[in-house]
């Protein structure tokens, strides 16, 4: 006789495995095609924080935050005559593991004294709860390093779509997806034959059906939740993410494991600030799809040309 469900304990084991499966390989898949547009900012050698590289009016360039270029606990990104400073955008992409025997990195490197950002100068002081904490860094696409960037990655235009990318309407599968590099996270390669070594950055999307939204000041904010039963591993400290691109995941078409489901993604937010409150999950906030699409947008066509 058959058991009343009309699967043997086999089948079920069986499929149980394929869900887990599953559930482990497409957050891997969705990483890679998020991380297409992500890249971590290291300046002077030093890991700074995480950006999207994005395309407005036609102009290709680095959407991050702000306290990332303006750093109140440590060096500012300096593009005066004088400046020495070099930024150094990491090209290559491993995957999810280091190899065994890792390659010198492939890296953009840019002077930054031939470099413009927006906002110019500090907008506040504090960088406080709710920003405003957003900026971007056009590209000079006659430059080769740009020209690296392009033939590896992927720029986010973002004129394009607002309508669909700042209404948010969360079907029952569909989730937020925060990526960045936390400095936790950091490993220390092998010495190289001149005896330096190279730091291993671990860049994740990290992954959260659970979310709440806020206005204040005239611009909107998305905290994602890191719990419960968060769907990615979580650092204790983020620190790293900042400036790192908030993606909402929609989930076109459910299909049985181990498939991946047909899905369509679109970026709605900066990250910018790790939220505690006692008793809650850790919270990632940023500035919502309307900061990013409409008031960042009019800010920079009114303010910069």
């Amino acid at each position: 006789m058959p058991p009343p469900n009309g699967r043997s304990e086999d089948q079920k084991a069986v499929a149980d495995e394929l869900r887990k499966q599953a559930k482990k390989e497409f957050p891997y898949e969705l990483s890679r095609q998020l991380h297409k547009y992500t890249i971590s900012l290291i300046l002077d050698g030093k890991f700074y924080g995480t950006g999207t590289l994005a395309e407005i009016d036609g102009v290709k360039g680095i959407l991050t935050a702000e306290h990332v270029i303006h750093n109140p606990e440590g060096k500012r990104f300096d593009n005066s005559e004088s400046s020495r400073q070099i930024l150094d955008i990491p090209v290559t992409i491993y995957g999810e593991g280091f190899p065994a025997n890792l390659p010198t990195p492939e890296t953009a490197r840019f002077p930054v004294r031939g470099l413009r950002w927006y906002p110019e100068y500090r907008s506040d002081k504090t960088f406080g709860d709710w920003g405003p904490d957003m900026a971007f860094i056009p590209l000079d696409e006659s430059l080769p390093q740009v020209g690296s960037l392009k033939a590896k990655k992927s720029f986010w235009i973002l004129n394009k779509d607002i309508v669909k990318r700042t209404n948010i309407n969360r079907g029952r599968h569909d989730f937020f997806a925060f990526v960045g590099a936390p400095d936790e996270w950091m490993k220390q390669g092998e010495r190289s034959t001149d005896a330096s070594r190279i730091n291993l950055l671990a860049s994740v999307a990290f992954c959260s059906p659970h979310y709440s939204y806020h206005r204040h000041g005239g611009f909107d904010f998305i905290d994602i939740h890191c719990g419960p039963d968060p769907l990615s591993e979580i650092p204790d400290e983020f620190s790293g993410v900042s400036g790192g691109g908030l993606w909402f995941i929609h989930i076109e078409k459910d299909v049985a494991p181990p498939d991946v489901p047909k899905y369509d993604f679109w970026l709605v937010g900066v990250a910018f600030l790790q939220v505690e409150k006692p008793g809650q999950p850790t919270m990632i906030r940023g500035h919502g799809p309307n900061s990013v699409y409409q008031k960042f947008l009019d800010e920079i066509r009114q303010n910069w040309s």
